[in-house]
This record gives C-alpha cells, structure tokens and sequence, in this order.
C-alpha cells in the first residue's frame, strides 16, 4: 500500500467574526466550512486568547459550531479553529 498526500489544498475562509452580548447560558455560531477537503473534515480548536494576548478556556467547537461558554467575561477575544481533511 501507498499513502500519498492529496493534490487539492484545503480552503477556510480566512476570518469569521462573531459579535454577541453577555449572557449567562452558552452560545451557539455557525461556522462556515472549509472546502477542497479530500475525506473527512474535523475541526478543533487551535488556540483563544483575550486582547491581552492572555490564553482563556471559554470557546470550543464541534463540527461547524462555535461555542462559547456561558459567563464568558466582557471582551475581544480571538479564536483559531484549525480544520483538517483526512480519510478518518
């Protein structure tokens, strides 16, 4: 058997922006998908930090959604999701 890396180059767009208020209960976004993937795509997140540049733990995603935690404190924080294609 050969395994050799796929030809197509994985496409994301390149910055998603969510804007939200306060709330006590965790939040839901919609992602938009990456595309040109060969086999299945995951997604995970790659790191969040604060506008401090300070690492935080209040966002995780599944599949296309963004979640964020709820209580999440008032700020501007910036969340890298990494997606990867693969025959899983």
């Amino acid at each position: 058997m050969t395994i050799t890396k796929a030809s197509n180059t994985l496409t994301y767009k390149s910055a998603q922006s969510v804007n939200e208020t306060f709330n006590t209960i965790a939040q839901k976004y919609s992602l938009t998908a990456a595309q040109n993937a060969q086999g299945a795509l995951s997604y995970s997140v790659n790191s969040q930090k604060n506008s401090s540049g300070t690492a935080v733990s209040y966002f995780s995603v599944s599949g296309t959604t963004l979640t964020t935690a709820a209580n999440t404190p008032v700020g501007t924080y910036k969340v890298v999701v990494r997606a990867a294609a693969g025959r899983q």
